[in-house]
C-alpha cells in the first residue's frame, strides 16, 4: 500500500518506478507488471504478473545470472508463514543487476526524488525514501531497501566513495535496522582505503 495508489488513476511509468524504488511501493511494482503483462497477452491480473515475472527471469538468464530466480514482480515471498523464499539472488548477482540498471537516469538519480508525485487526475502521492542512508550519508547516490520475514533485511546501495569511484554495496539477510548499520560499516571501511 506504500504510495497510496488508487484504482483507476493514471501515473506515468517514471512515477511508478520512483514510487517502487524510493518508497518501496509493491503496488507500483504490481501495476507496472500488470500493464506490461497485459500488453503481452495477460488477460487477468495474475496472468499479467506471470508474464512480467517470466520477462524478469529471461533478463536474468540473458545477463548470465544463474543464481537469481523471480516468482513475483514485487519481491515479496509467496508464503511467509512457511518461510519459503520466492525471489532468490546472491549479493554478487544483485550488484550486477544494479550496475545494469544504473544505465537508466531515473534509477541512478534516486537521491533527487520529488517530495510529491501527482497522477494525471491530480492525486498527490508523497514520496519518501525508505533508504535512510540516501538522505543522511554523503556519497550515497541510489539504492533499494527490501525486507521479508523469511529473507530478513536487504539493502543495495550505490555510492561514490571515494569521490570519483562508483561502488555497489549489497547486504542480505540482515535486520530492518542492521542492514543500514552493516552498509555504513562497509562505507566507512571504503573511506579509509
Amino acid at each position: 500500500s506504500e504510495g497510496e495508489l488508487r484504482i483507476g488513476e493514471h501515473i506515468t511509468l517514471g512515477g511508478l518506478v520512483t514510487l517502487m524504488l524510493a518508497a518501496s511501493s509493491n503496488d507500483a511494482a504490481a501495476a507496472i507488471a500488470e500493464h506490461v503483462g497485459r500488453l503481452y497477452g495477460g488477460f487477468t491480473f495474475e496472468g499479467a504478473q506471470e508474464i512480467f515475472t517470466r520477462f524478469m527471469n529471461e533478463k536474468a538468464r540473458e545477463m548470465g545470472l544463474t543464481q537469481t530466480r523471480f516468482e513475483d514482480p514485487t519481491g515479496l515471498d509467496a508464503d511467509e508463514d512457511a518461510g519459503i523464499l520466492s525471489n532468490i539472488s546472491t549479493a554478487k548477482e544483485t550488484a550486477h543487476f544494479i550496475a545494469y540498471a544504473l544505465r537508466y537516469p531515473l534509477i541512478s538519480l534516486l537521491h533527487a526524488i520529488p517530495a510529491v508525485l501527482y497522477s494525471e487526475e491530480g492525486y498527490p502521492h508523497a514520496v519518501s525514501s525508505t533508504h535512510a542512508l540516501l538522505v543522511n550519508e554523503p556519497g550515497i547516490i541510489s539504492g533499494k531497501t527490501g525486507f521479508t520475514d523469511t529473507a530478513g533485511g536487504t539493502l543495495a546501495t550505490v555510492a561514490e566513495i571515494p569521490l570519483g569511484k562508483l561502488v555497489i554495496i549489497v547486504v542480505l539477510n540482515s535486520t530492518r535496522i542492521g542492514r543500514f548499520e552493516d552498509t555504513l560499516q562497509l562505507i566507512n571501511w571504503l573511506r579509509v582505503q
